[in-house]
């Protein structure tokens, strides 16, 4: 009897043991997904048409009988199913054609992929679709540009935008934003409204520095708009980091006090001294030492040549009249010999 019950214990036990086992332990039936294909995989920011296609693998050891899946978008579900078998270890691929709106772009979608063969097993992966800009800087312009900027001086920053879409762009609005010390504050606001396919518009921001932009300062913008009843969306078009120093200080400076210059005195011109007709000496105001010894020197030179010719003049005068006596007596004596024979 005891036996019976030890028996009956262990059974019971074994059944709740196998009851508490997951059901998918004993599941043939597995797959994966593979991949998750896009074409194309960039779409307008207000949404488009995509071919989405899933590859799903028989993993188990079991063929698979039917293979569903469901598409978890912002906007609402897609769901697909096929009647399909896959074998073990055979792929299969399914595409089909999703609409995306405004909602489902640049965000995380679920594809859940089920697939019956013993049991029902799913699996799921994520993808995302990328929504292009509608409205996109096509030009910006700083005046002056330069590398610092004084407290005091005027910036003029001109973004020019583009509608790239093939339809209007509504309510479009540019927001600036200031930048301090990494903390935003508010601009203004431009209203543009309704811009065409391909259209530009721009505006210009005047901006004055001043002492609070010392630290720092990055002007930046921000635009929203709706496309198709869609929206707003949101947009950042480029920021631009200034360097902002203090104004130079103006150097105080005293103007001199014009003195009067004096008249000067004009001086008597001195009379020059008559000299002699040999001497070449001019007697100038305050001449020079040097000039006037040199004058000097010159000057006794010429009357010490005029005195030395007239003392050889008397000489010859008196050697001429004493040749001409003894000439008179040597002919005197000559004439006296002559009677006398």
């Amino acid at each position: 009897m005891k036996n019976i019950k030890r028996i009956s214990a262990i059974m019971i036990l074994a059944i709740i043991t196998v009851m508490m086992i997951p059901s998918t332990a004993f599941a043939a039936t597995d797959f994966e997904i593979s991949s998750i294909g896009l074409s194309p995989d960039t779409v307008s920011i207000d949404g488009g048409s995509v071919n989405v296609s899933v590859t799903v693998k028989n993993t188990g050891t079991d063929p698979i009988t039917n293979v569903s899946y469901t598409y978890h978008l912002p906007s609402g579900l897609e769901g697909r199913g096929h009647a399909d078998t896959i074998s073990v270890g055979a792929s299969k691929t399914y595409t089909d054609n999703i609409q995306f709106n405004g909602n489902d772009v640049n965000t995380n979608i679920q594809a859940e992929v089920w697939c019956q063969g013993v049991g029902w097993i799913s699996h799921s992966k994520t993808f995302s679709v990328t929504g292009e800009d509608n409205v996109i800087l096509s030009g910006d312009e700083i005046v002056p540009e330069k590398s610092s900027y004084f407290v005091g001086e005027t910036v003029s920053i001109t973004d020019t935008m583009r509608n790239s879409l093939s339809t209007n762009v509504t309510n479009l609005k540019m927001k600036y934003y200031l930048r301090r010390s990494g903390s935003d504050t508010s601009g203004d606001t431009v209203t543009f409204g309704t811009v065409a396919p391909n259209a530009k518009v721009s505006n210009t921001l005047d901006y004055t520095f001043t002492e609070e932009d010392l630290d720092g300062l990055r002007i930046g913008s921000s635009i929203t708009y709706n496309v198709s009843g869609n929206g707003p969306y949101t947009e950042y078009n480029v920021a631009h980091d200034f360097v902002v120093v203090p104004s130079p200080t103006p150097t105080s400076s005293t103007t001199p006090t014009a003195s009067a210059t004096p008249t000067p005195t004009p001086e008597a011109t001195p009379t020059a001294t008559e000299q002699p007709a040999t001497s070449e000496i001019v007697i100038q105001q305050e001449a020079n030492p040097q000039e006037e010894t040199a004058a000097i020197k010159e000057d006794t030179g010429t009357n010490t040549t005029t005195s030395l010719f007239q003392d050889r003049t008397i000489v010859m005068t008196i050697i001429i009249v004493v040749g001409a006596i003894v000439a008179l007596v040597i002919i005197v004596i000559i004439v006296a010999v002559a009677k006398k024979k």
